[in-house]
């Protein structure tokens, strides 16, 4: 079977020059042996889980095939609701319809790299953001950020977004607040994931976010459409929405506790190639950022080379 699927694809990809979506296949729930299914030398269920590993294998190498993980699709929704027996049979439909727009989505995360609109930098706020709680009224010490029930949401939201950026997503921060407090968080606070090295542009000051996204981007020499913009506070989104139409704004739920899967659903950042610059995208423009300040707080050339260590 899974030469079959590869010939077949062959062929398309051989006489199309295009990317294919390949679907893997759906691992039942039931099988007609009952419990005994996984005492047998190749159960039923792991006859399919093996052709899906096979698949897998036979075309991790082809950059032009990718294969879509039907069934965590289906495990996601629940495999008891996603599909609907009666146009199962009556038109050999495999998905119920209000499940589709959750599957097209899932095509958009291929389509998206594909015309070149995947995004490059998410800009961050910081009170209620990064941490919880105001820096500027609740001190270092009264922020949530940790292992407690309250904290714990933040540091996991941190994690995932320095993934992004060790797989070459931009971060930096736009964010009304004291510098001086702001900073004392980033450089001492025992379980702050994300650091200043971390972020190519920091922007904290109590000048309009408008202002500071547009200084961010030129500093960046990036587009406007290259952002994601991630504020817990209404009035900033929308004014960011209002103010820079092309920026991604996401609207964070009000429980911190969603922050985590809401940036995990996010499908604008994924690429066709992952390669060594990439991974070391974030840390390149964090580190241009140093020199840039370095330059600055320097008063002639040698003295800065010096400084560079060159």
């Amino acid at each position: 079977m899974v030469q079959q699927i590869k010939v077949l694809t062959d062929k398309i990809t051989k006489n199309l020059n295009c990317k294919v979506i390949l679907h893997n296949f759906q691992v039942p729930v039931h099988s007609p042996l009952g419990i005994l299914d996984n005492k047998q030398k190749i159960g039923f269920i792991e006859f399919i889980g093996n052709i899906n590993l096979r698949v897998v294998s036979q075309f991790k190498e082809n950059s032009q095939v990718f294969v879509f993980d039907y069934d965590a699709f289906c495990s996601k929704w629940g495999k008891e609701n996603i599909l609907d027996y009666k146009m199962y049979y009556l038109g050999d439909i495999q998905v119920d319809f209000k499940y589709l727009p959750k599957l097209c989505e899932e095509y958009i995360s291929y389509i998206k790299p594909l015309a070149g609109l995947t995004k490059k930098c998410i800009v961050l706020d910081l009170d209620n953001t990064l941490w919880g709680g105001i820096i500027g009224e609740d001190g270092l010490e009264g922020i949530k950020l940790g292992p407690t029930p309250e904290g714990r949401p933040f540091v996991e939201f941190q994690k995932y977004l320095l993934s992004l950026f060790n797989r070459g997503i931009i971060l930096a921060i736009n964010s009304k607040n004291n510098p001086e407090d702001a900073y004392k968080v980033i450089k001492e606070h025992p379980y702050m994931v994300l650091r200043e090295n971390n972020f190519a542009s920091i922007k904290i000051n109590w000048d309009d976010k408008v202002s500071n996204m547009k200084r961010i981007a030129e500093e960046l020499n990036l587009g406007m459409d290259s952002f994601v913009f991630l504020d817990d506070d209404y009035f900033n989104r929308e004014m960011i929405k209002v103010s820079l139409p092309e920026v991604k704004v996401v609207d964070l739920p009000k429980d911190p506790s969603l922050y985590l899967k809401t940036l995990m659903e996010l499908n604008d950042f994924n690429s066709f190639e992952f390669s060594k610059e990439d991974k070391q995208r974030g840390q390149m423009y964090a580190q241009e950022k140093e020199r840039q300040n370095l330059h600055t707080t320097t008063t002639n050339i040698t003295e800065y080379l010096k400084a560079l260590d060159m």
